[in-house]
């Protein structure tokens, strides 16, 4: 989540104009340069991980002006980091109360209620980030993340074709939709999708263990062993790939190559190789 956060963080500069965040602040009058040194501040203090100090520097800048929205919005990012929730929701609403046309702050709004476990809410709110700004990557992203979490495969198929249409570059969009078409049985556009991925990021192991897994759905057992033969050339210490690799073994009847995948696998400590091992290869 940390991790997650920083990296939101670190883009929210160039973000902020094309989502809303434009808008300029009305002053209580204060020193304009010196509101702005603080929220300055606040930012570089996030980014080294001193909360404290972040936490400070951005309530030094509201005390100076208190409708610098960008301030409450980087405040409620710090609470969510820091896991203070209730702070988050407070500092949130102010943003929006400051600036409703700011997407970035619906979008937050729509994470923390998330993280509160109020999936309507946090899918209104969603909404109405996309409502605003239709083309929002990381929210068609995230409302496309939530429906296949949910089940919801061919709503969370349309949503990934949305993302895709803004950002074909991207890998993670065409891996999302490969799972969906995989789970209502569009077993080639899986197939093509995942190819995609690896295209586009030859070096993300799950594209490759992914296709493997469409490739074997749709009996393609030779070209799923191919997959996992290049997971294991690149990452021979991942146990599931022999796991995966014994079972297309098992149905090709290649019962040797098979138990050897099992033996390797257990050696590693696999909890699933002594079961198999039992079932597989008396």
């Amino acid at each position: 989540m940390k991790g997650k956060m920083m990296v939101a963080l670190l883009a929210l500069g160039s973000m902020v104009a094309a989502c809303g965040g434009d808008k300029p602040a009305k002053t209580t009058g204060g020193d304009k340069a010196a509101v702005k040194e603080k929220y300055d501040a606040g930012n570089a203090y996030i980014l080294a991980a001193k909360f404290d100090s972040a936490e400070m520097a951005y309530k030094e800048c509201l005390s100076m002006d208190s409708t610098y929205y960008l301030a409450h919005y980087q405040l409620s990012s710090l609470y969510q980091l820091t896991g203070d929730m209730g702070g988050a929701m407070r500092a949130i609403n102010r943003a929006i109360e400051l600036n409703p046309e700011f997407v970035m702050a619906y979008y937050s709004k729509a994470g923390v209620e998330d993280l509160l476990g109020n999936e309507k809410e946090s899918a209104t709110f969603l909404s109405a980030a996309l409502r605003l700004k239709p083309d929002f990557y990381m929210a068609r992203m995230m409302k496309a993340q939530k429906a296949a979490a949910a089940g919801r495969y061919k709503e969370a198929i349309t949503d990934f074709d949305e993302a895709i249409g803004q950002r074909p570059d991207v890998y993670l969009a065409y891996s999302g939709r490969g799972g969906c078409r995989y789970k209502v049985g569009d077993i080639e556009g899986a197939i093509k999708d995942y190819t995609k991925v690896i295209e586009l990021n030859p070096n993300q192991m799950m594209g490759y263990v992914n296709r493997a897994a469409a490739y074997a759905g749709a009996r393609d057992f030779r070209a799923a062993i191919n997959d996992i033969n290049t997971v294991v050339g690149v990452d021979p210490l991942w146990s599931q790939a022999y796991i995966m690799r014994s079972s297309y073994y098992y149905v090709m009847n290649k019962k040797d190559s098979c138990c050897n995948d099992l033996l390797i696998a257990q050696t590693m400590k696999n909890p699933q190789a002594e079961q198999y091992m039992k079932q597989y290869c008396k």
